[in-house]
């Protein structure tokens, strides 16, 4: 009971311990997922925070931030940022630093380790080695953190100091989050503040830190909340030590009273006993259990195999198990030779009757590891069996019988093959991305013909040839042309499949230069014809597929019709709508990658900026959101120069990136205007 009024004792100081509302200010690394997820359990935790760039807002006293949280991980700690953060951890602030392992970092971890070192907090190694044990540590400090739970990195390194307090470490023993708490004694005489690092940025972003996804994401969380709730607010309630965070400490960390886990029934207690009852004793004759023996003789076996196909789509691939099935027969003749006694049989039968005694056991589980047991309200039964004593006398009866029958056996295994599943899918996504407009602030008047290559890559990548010619007038400010495109495109690099497309497209544009502002539209359509194969010839599997597209485009574009610093900037929206005109595919439907819709349409805004160097060079960007490829920024180079009267020398270079495409676009030589 006394463990009990202990418990109650610590619940009643941590409800009536205030919750400290501090000022908060986070150092951006400008790695949004880190910067958000850090955020975002501070302001639960009830804290005010500000995000900022600006360096010189590192304070060196506690009047306006209680605590920084410094989330950069490649920029090392200049000396002037040394100096206010060796002054304010001296104060008493709580500064928490990212660092990383030393394949990307090193020159942040040594400054964050000549910090510590400038602060009283010993010899410091961070970055002992780029990874440790699974990038999992399973094993962190109950004093100041909540028990049982893991915390999951990305590329974590080692952190190495015998003075400081160790947080989260792995089964080999090696730290991957420590603390130097001045009111522990791990900083100088005079440093009351606390300083804390994890070697890892990763452990805070989106994919391993989630409050409502996965075990192991909000376990991140709480490893979290548990240095928000318990070291910093300690530090700054003044009332964290050796001994823990304190009455300060809001968290179910160290130093809180243990909560119930579970509560589960046990293994009961059982007793029992045993009382005879009378002897009685009776005399018959009966049929015995018959014993049987047999000769068995076998023929050759048979043996079958059938096989079957079975395929899993993914979202980037279609995985084929062929099951091959053997089943061998074998043919058996066995002679069966009966042997059944005759029995006189005298019975002495005593009943017995037994008493169980059965108590019911309940055995809670607390968050500090240890368990309670009670007794439950004890269940008594009874049951009465008959124990039988024999003995006979016995005469054989004996019977000779043949039986013909088959022994089956069979035995499967799995082999599996893959092919992807989205080459075709990828190839009309980047059709529809990229439909052929001409650029008329870069294309001289009259007729014209160039070729171009270009490259695109996603799951796998594109690689198109293209034959491009059109023709342009300008009257006054207002410029008119029509164009055309033939290209060519195969894909690479996709699992077991084939992809090509021919395109034939043609657009028509305008360009009006108004006082006011400028204005480009163009309006076109693109014919694809797609042909594409997947095979296992493992498993001699194909699928060849044809399907034409039809792409309707305009694209509308604004821009200032005045240049800042040179700089004109922009804005526009692409529109296209996709249809597919004619699909047929021949070979196993297991591996058909034919789309499901037949219509797709989508609106791109964009914005951007255009610099022409001089009327021969000029440079266009732009920003442009896709169902596809999400967030694409993309950039745009002309450079031409009259080598002959109507004959340039042309330069063109494109280049696209999102977080899953790359694409790139050229073309060097000669362009004739005619």
């Amino acid at each position: 009971m006394l463990k009990y009024f202990k418990y109650l004792s610590l619940i009643a100081t941590l409800i009536v311990t205030p919750v400290l509302a501090d000022s908060v200010l986070i150092i951006d690394a400008q790695y949004d997922q880190v910067t958000n997820n850090v955020k975002g359990r501070l302001e639960a935790a009830g804290h005010t925070v500000t995000v900022t760039t600006n360096l010189a807002s590192i304070p060196t006293v506690t009047t306006t931030y209680q605590q920084v949280w410094d989330l950069r991980y490649a920029a090392a700690l200049t000396a002037g940022e040394q100096t206010a953060y060796q002054t304010y951890v001296t104060n008493g602030g709580f500064a928490y630093f990212v660092t990383e392992n030393p394949g990307c970092c090193q020159s942040r971890n040594n400054s964050v380790a000549a910090l510590i070192t400038a602060l009283g907090g010993g010899t410091t190694t961070i970055g002992a080695n780029s990874a440790m044990t699974n990038n999992v540590s399973s094993n962190v400090n109950t004093t100041y953190m909540t028990a049982g739970i893991t915390v999951n990195y990305a590329a974590v390194s080692a952190i190495v100091n015998s003075q400081g307090i160790p947080l989260i470490s792995d089964g080999a023993g090696a730290v991957s989050g420590m603390s130097w708490i001045g009111r522990a004694g791990a900083l100088g005489q005079s440093v009351t503040g606390t300083i804390v690092t994890v070697a890892d940025t990763n452990w805070l972003d989106q994919t391993r830190f989630n409050t409502s996804g996965t075990t192991a994401q909000q376990q991140n969380v709480t490893a979290l909340d548990d240095i928000i709730r318990g070291i910093v607010a300690g530090t700054v309630a003044g009332t964290i030590s050796s001994s823990g965070n304190g009455a300060g400490a809001t968290n179910g960390g160290g130093n809180q009273a243990p909560t119930i886990v579970s509560t589960a029934a046990g293994t009961p207690k059982v007793t029992s006993s045993n009382a005879n009852g009378t002897v009685t004793t009776s005399s018959t004759s009966t049929r015995g259990t018959t014993v049987n023996v047999s000769n068995v003789t076998t023929a050759p076996t048979v043996y079958v195999a059938t096989a079957r196909d079975a395929a899993v789509k993914n979202a980037k691939t279609i995985d084929v198990t062929r099951t091959t099935t053997v089943v061998g027969t074998t043919p058996r003749t066995t002679v069966v030779t009966s042997t059944t006694p005759v029995t006189t049989v005298t019975t002495n039968t005593t009943p017995v009757t037994t008493t169980t005694i059965t108590t019911p056991v309940t055995v809670t589980n607390y968050s500090d590891g240890s368990t309670t047991s009670t007794d439950g309200t004890p269940v008594t039964t009874t049951s009465t069996t008959n124990t039988n004593t024999q003995t006979s006398s016995t005469t054989n009866e004996v019977v000779t019988t043949t039986v013909r029958d088959n022994i089956v056996q069979s035995a499967s295994s799995d082999q599996k093959a893959s092919v992807s599943a989205v080459g075709l899918k990828e190839a009309l996504a980047i059709t529809r991305f990229n439909p052929y407009i001409v650029d008329p602030l870069s294309t001289k008047d009259g007729a014209w013909a160039e070729p171009s290559m270009g490259y695109a890559k996603a799951t796998g990548s594109f690689r198109t040839s293209a034959l491009n010619f059109g023709t342009q007038k300008t009257i006054d400010e207002n410029t008119f042309g029509i164009a055309g495109t033939i290209s060519k495109t195969n894909s690479h690099e996709f699992l077991n499949s084939q992809a090509q497309a021919d395109t034939y497209g043609a657009t028509a544009y305008i360009l009006s230069k108004q006082t006011d502002i400028w204005v480009k539209g163009s309006i076109g359509f693109n014919v694809s014809d797609y042909q594409t194969t997947t095979a296992l010839p493992i498993f001699a599997l194909a699928n060849s597929n044809k399907v034409k597209v039809k792409n309707y485009y305009a694209d509308m574009t604004l821009y200032s019709p005045i240049e800042y610093f040179g700089i004109r900037p922009l804005i526009g929206v692409a529109v296209t709508n996709s249809v597919i005109d004619y699909k047929s595919e021949s070979g196993s439907s297991l591996l058909s990658t034919l789309p499901q819709d037949d219509k797709i349409f989508e609106a791109r805004p964009y914005a951007g900026a255009r610099f022409d160097f001089d009327k021969n060079i000029g440079i266009e960007t732009r920003v442009t959101q896709s169902k596809d490829f999400k967030t694409v920024g993309q950039v745009r180079l002309t450079a031409k120069q009259e080598i002959f009267e109507s004959i340039f020398f042309n330069v063109q270079a494109g280049f696209d990136k999102s977080s899953n495409y790359t694409a790139a676009v050229g073309m060097v030589g000669l362009k004739w205007t005619f």
